[in-house]
């Protein structure tokens, strides 16, 4: 007799619900073993997601009752499976079942006209009537399968199959029969995307992932078409607070091409729109001039009293909720994230990069500084830097208080520190009408540290004497463009 593997019915298309429930979990980590941290996990059909901490964890868990898609055979296949014989049916088929002893006699026939598509178990220990060597031949269409089966002891055997027609192969008829979920997505900056099918929805599983090879590293957004996300003004809710930001998408944006995404911080004073009338710290029109089409992002900080946030996260919970959007609804270059910022917008920008090393590329402060502003516990992690201050600042000042360590000078020797570069005895500082930048050496490789002083003061914006040329703007974007 015919026994069905799965008592539900099959269609190709339709969905039935489980009470099965998510209980996926693991440690994501890199190929020396070390944990990723800021990597996001996403479940495809459930969209359910999470970013890693430090320790490289993930869970995916939730109680609710889940739509499982009904499942469809894609083939017409024949497996050997324990002590019988399973097969698929991807459409209504003739299925005919003969036992033959070794010399030719018939010992039993099945035949079935029009069994539907679907999955299928034929019990061989129970309708084998003979002790010895007998031979199985399986018809489905105008498909047939032999199989020689010796019994061993118990529920042992040995099988040998051969192939009477082309509408199947030996590698169909030793495939494993598996039952694809769900998908499982792991991305994060520095690291190629890696996509898993899953089996089950209940399961430890730990995920390594190889470092990016230099170019693009698109995000899961890529080839989606735009829909709800294009050039304006958007709102989302973010750590229970209405949050704003202006996105620009380039007018010849390619679904299946992944851009570098720049976010613009405003200063006091400020705000989102005033970044945008200043073209993204003059980034834009060197990328339009380059022709280096890119993404800008200029969120709004204003949610208390202050331009950013002083007394809580919830400005890294709004960055990582954006992030996590652009990455899902475009084609982003993970690998290519970048943030810059002015006065209180250079000092989140300082905040984020200590927060945020794994997902950004490279970061640019002008004039930035170490306090009144919500800084995290740094986990020292790498991240590209570049930094302006004046020599006369006497609001975010390249010297605050050398006893607390605060101003400009311990945010560029922090990462300095963080980078492994080495620590000059003396940073150079401007000491006429032209600016002085200077590179650190020493440093791990591609995460470069690097200052410019000027003369000036508290400004976001710079020329040398006899010049109208910003370049604080041509710096950053050079040195944003080596990544």
């Amino acid at each position: 007799m015919f026994q069905r593997l799965l008592l539900i019915t099959l269609m190709s298309t339709g969905s039935v619900f489980s009470a099965q429930t998510v209980n996926l979990h693991g440690k994501i980590a890199n190929q020396a073993g070390q944990p990723i941290e800021n990597a996001v996990v996403s479940l495809v059909e459930q969209k359910m997601s999470d970013t890693t901490g430090s320790d490289g964890t993930y869970v995916l868990s939730t109680k609710t009752e889940l739509k499982i898609p009904s499942l469809q055979p894609q083939c017409e296949n024949v497996v050997l499976q324990n002590s019988g014989l399973a097969f698929s049916l991807q459409k209504p088929s003739t299925v005919t079942i003969q036992i033959f002893g070794m010399n030719g006699t018939l010992l039993k026939k099945e035949s079935l006209r029009n069994v539907t598509s679907g999955f299928y178990r034929f019990n061989v220990a129970e309708n084998r009537h003979t002790t010895g060597i007998f031979i199985i031949k399986i018809s489905i269409g105008q498909t047939e399968m032999t199989f020689r089966y010796l019994p061993v002891s118990g529920d042992n055997y040995m099988v040998r199959s051969s192939v009477e027609s082309s509408g199947m192969t030996a590698d169909n008829r030793l495939a494993k029969i598996t039952v694809v979920m769900d998908t499982l997505t792991v991305s994060v900056a520095g690291y190629k995307t890696k996509v898993i099918e899953i089996e089950s929805y209940d399961q430890e599983l730990d995920i390594t992932l190889d470092t990016a090879v230099a170019g693009s590293t698109g995000s899961i957004g890529c080839g989606k078409d735009l829909s709800d996300l294009k050039s304006g003004t958007y709102q989302i809710t973010s750590a229970g607070l209405n949050r704003k930001y202006i996105i620009d998408i380039p007018a010849n944006y390619d679904k299946n091409k992944p851009y570098r995404l720049i976010f613009g911080m405003h200063c006091m004073g400020s705000s989102a729109q005033g970044v945008v009338s200043e073209k993204y710290y003059s980034l834009k029109p060197l990328a339009d001039n380059a022709k280096i089409p890119c993404i800008f992002v200029a969120p709004d900080g204003y949610t208390d009293n202050s331009p950013w946030r002083v007394s809580d996260n919830k400005d890294h919970t709004f960055f990582a909720d954006m992030l996590k959007l652009f990455k899902e609804k475009l084609c982003v270059d993970t690998a290519r994230i970048f943030c810059c910022g002015f006065s209180y917008g250079a000092m989140v920008s300082y905040s984020l990069a200590l927060d945020f090393a794994n997902q950004l590329r490279a970061v640019a402060t002008y004039a930035p500084a170490n306090w009144n502003i919500w800084l995290p516990t740094n986990p020292h992690l790498p991240v590209a830097y570049y930094q302006t201050t004046g020599t006369g600042d006497n609001l975010c000042s390249w010297v605050n208080s050398d006893a607390k360590k605060e101003g400009g000078k311990y945010c560029v020797l922090q990462h300095i520190e963080d980078n492994g570069c080495t620590a000059p005895s003396t940073i150079p500082t401007a000491t006429s009408g032209k600016h002085v930048s200077t590179e650190f050496s020493g440093c791990k490789e591609g995460y470069p540290v690097k200052f410019s002083s000027h003369n000036g003061g508290h400004q976001g914006t710079a020329s040398d004497q006899g010049s109208n040329e910003n370049w604080i703007a041509k710096e950053t974007w050079e040195f944003f463009m080596r990544f």
